[in-house]
């Protein structure tokens, strides 16, 4: 890396044998550092509610008092303390568990004096500075399934708006057989799992439907998230976004200060187990099942850099062992940048094999890690990845495009990867195998908040009235950087084979989606709440009416709704999909059907989806609990129709959608009023479709009347079309406001 030298003379050539072991010596220097953040965030975790401070005063004080007034020797007074400061603890903590199990807060309704009191003890009992892993053993455990009866007919239930009677009666003969013959064992077995284990599903969840699904990873475990502020310097931005991560993930693990609890609604704490591997994952490919790897970027401390296929370890430590600075990470960064340049592309980038179902990629990965394993390690290693592009053409929506497989150029196996266009537009990759949606947004909404609250960093301040700053003017404190180092793959030429497959197969699966966005300025939810109407309610209302305004008919939906208030949640299955949600979609274009009659159906779907959100978050749900059934036949080598069709046909849904919160932090929420680049370019996101002739739709709200929606079908697919179903989408909600705004109007007038 010559050329990368000539542009930066204050790096640390790595040759100099002096400067080398001055290195290994802040290295190793650092790591004892860790462990020593490690202990005390242990004991900081041990004695919360309370801070070691209070803790450490009140057992002086109670020794005191029992040595000095009631007269006891110095070690029973010393013993009176321990036992009295651990009885406050066990108390405390077991009050704070019984508020967390609490769940009149999902009722749908009217806020009953209960869950006022509730919300107040929430607030004065739980300290607002809460370290973020404090909660992870007070939070409940996930609730026990429903009955195997109810769950049964729920399913049977769900599936009534897309089968036919003739199909419907042989669902429910079917459903019969199952409850009297193996169902009943079944749920046996699944309660004495849920007995012993804290979370009786999500670790079978996250093995059998992510790591042992052979399909690529840009069919279900990659979404891609879009941050649009085209004005800004491309390198400032992917600098501070670096940064935050660094800072707030890795360095803020072990720094209650640093990250945030996440929480519902500012009240409810949310498990926050699988945050850390959003930072240090890497999925390893293997034959049957994937094999899940997490290395602490503590002791890693680098992030690998991929430009023109060309990748390099950047260390985010100087030799004092201080975390980088922006400005500092920006001047690596353009050095990687010229230097990858020079070099020109790459002839063979290895990213390309990571979109390939999994049994391929794990074939080809022996190969490589024989012919390269110490890049690959270092690839796989590596905290997240950084890729620096040129620009993407966004006629076609090729920005979501690469947000779903990086068009063979991104690591997808890795937690996160963040793509750097020419115009600072940003867009971030994840592999969620390992955490869901809610965790994505928090990780990125901590890389916006580094953006926005400017704070001055070794001296240089990366903000002023315009906005970012360049760094030419910068004045840097930081000690002294190691340079960037090359991490090469060697001469691949023996698997051209191997490349060229994989390059069509992404020409022939991975090109093979369209995507149609839109900003709909018209989901006006101030409306919405004026005849008392759920926002999200109504948007999916919306979709099912688009849906049947397109094709004549409604498909099988699939909406997940969070389960981290219990210990180890992920997700559930909403089953948005109902009858009267088709009934309204039927109604909405029907010139026989009056607009108040209109309106009656509408409330009642509404109605109805509030209260099946609030069921699926209290785990009354039925898709994760079907799922432990199977779980269970299966390894008990049993058979059943019925639950073969509720893997197949009943879990299978053509129409996906995924509403992702904008900001989950309250730090970020505060920033609205000062962002307004979000007002003009609100962010968006990819959600791939799941099968041929199906949608893939995700929305995100912008303010209280526009919604960006992003939508993507099959280009194959003679059936589904992404563009005119937006322009569907859009038309409906046109439609439904005419609706609500006729019965406020008729309302008003009686009332005169």
């Amino acid at each position: 890396m010559g050329s990368v030298n000539r542009i930066v003379d204050r790096a640390i050539p790595l040759e100099d044998r002096v400067r080398v072991e001055a290195w290994e010596r802040s290295e190793a220097r650092r790591k004892r550092e860790v462990y020593l953040r490690k202990f005390f965030c242990a004991i900081e975790a041990a004695v919360w509610p309370f801070t070691p401070k209070i803790f450490a005063f009140m057992g002086t004080a109670v020794a005191s008092f029992c040595f000095m007034h009631l007269g006891m020797l110095p070690e029973t007074a010393m013993y009176m303390s321990w036992i009295f400061l651990i009885s406050l603890l066990l108390l405390v903590k077991t009050f704070i568990a019984c508020l967390l199990r609490y769940r009149g807060w999902l009722a749908t309704g009217k806020v009953s004096t209960a869950t006022k009191v509730w919300g107040l003890l929430m607030k004065f009992t739980i300290p607002p500075s809460s370290s973020p892993y404090c909660f992870k053993y007070v939070l409940p455990p996930l609730p026990f399934p429903n009955r195997l009866r109810v769950t049964v007919e729920k399913f049977v239930e769900s599936m009534r708006p897309v089968i036919s009677e003739e199909e419907m009666e042989k669902l429910e003969k079917m459903a019969d057989e199952f409850q009297k013959t193996i169902g009943w064992r079944l749920q046996f077995m699944l309660l004495v799992r849920a007995m012993y284990k804290w979370n009786w599903v999500s670790d079978w969840w996250k093995k059998y439907v992510y790591l042992a699904s052979r399909r690529p990873l840009l069919y279900g475990s990659v979404a891609g998230g879009d941050s649009y502020r085209v004005q800004y310097n491309r390198m400032d931005r992917i600098a501070v976004w670096t940064y935050g991560t660094w800072k707030y993930f890795v360095e803020g693990r072990h720094n209650g200060a640093l990250l945030q609890q996440m929480t519902l609604n500012g009240v409810i704490p949310l498990c926050m187990d699988t945050v850390k591997y959003l930072v240090g994952s890497t999925r390893v490919p293997r034959e049957d099942v994937d094999e899940h790897r997490w290395r602490d970027p503590l002791y890693v401390g680098y992030v690998v850099v991929q430009s023109r296929g060309h990748y390099y370890k950047m260390f985010m430590y100087d030799d004092k062992g201080a975390m980088l600075c922006p400005g500092t990470i920006k001047i690596l960064l353009e050095q990687i940048w010229i230097d990858s340049n020079l070099r020109g592309s790459a002839q063979y980038n290895p990213a390309i094999f990571t979109t390939l179902p999994r049994s391929d990629w794990a074939g080809i990965r022996a190969k490589l890690e024989r012919l390269a394993p110490d890049a690959l390690k270092s690839v796989e290693d590596a905290g997240f990845i950084v890729n620096l592009e040129d620009e993407c053409s966004d006629a076609n929506g090729d920005y979501y495009l690469y947000g779903n497989h990086g068009f063979g150029r991104v690591w997808l196996d890795k937690s996160v990867s963040f793509t750097s266009f020419k115009s600072g537009r940003i867009i971030a990759i994840f592999e969620h195998s390992s955490f869901d949606g809610l965790v994505m947004t928090y990780g990125k909404n901590f890389a916006v908040i580094e953006e926005f609250f400017a704070h001055e960093v070794n001296g240089f301040s990366w903000f002023d009235k315009k906005g970012l700053n360049t760094i030419e003017n910068g004045v840097y404190n930081a000690g002294g950087f190691r340079e960037p180092a090359i991490i090469d793959f060697g001469d691949l030429s023996e698997m051209n084979q191997e490349f060229s497959e994989a390059s069509d197969f992404m020409d022939k699966e991975g090109l093979n989606m369209r995507v149609g966005h839109i900003l709909a300025d018209n989901v006006d939810r101030k409306l919405a709440k004026k005849v008392k109407f759920s926002p999200e309610g109504l948007i999916q209302c919306a979709i099912q009416a688009a849906t049947m305004k397109l094709h004549k008919r409604v498909f099988l939906t699939y909406q997940p709704a969070t389960l981290q208030h219990f210990s180890y949640g992920r997700t559930e299955n909403i089953r948005p999909l109902t009858m009267s949600k088709k009934r309204f979609a039927e109604a909405l274009y029907d010139p026989n059907m009056t607009s108040s009659q209109k309106f009656r159906l509408l409330k009642t779907a509404v109605d109805e989806h509030s209260e099946l959100t609030k069921s699926a978050m209290a785990m009354r749900g039925i898709d994760r609990h079907l799922f432990a059934l199977y779980v269970i036949m299966k390894g008990q080598g049993l058979n059943s129709e019925f639950m073969e069709y509720v893997l197949n046909e009943g879990m299978e849904a053509p129409m996906c959608t995924s509403c992702v919160p904008p900001k989950v932090s309250d730090r970020l929420k505060s920033l609205t009023k000062f962002d307004h680049d979000w007002t003009k370019n609100p962010n968006g996101g990819v959600f791939r479709h799941q099968c041929e002739d199906g949608y893939g739709v995700l929305y995100i709200e912008a303010d209280s009347v526009r919604t960006k929606f992003v939508v993507t079908a099959s280009k194959t697919s003679k059936v589904t079309d992404p563009k005119e179903f937006c322009k569907e989408l859009t038309a409906v909600f046109d439609d439904i406001n005419a609706v609500i705004q006729k019965e406020l109007d008729l309302s008003t007038s009686a009332i005169n």
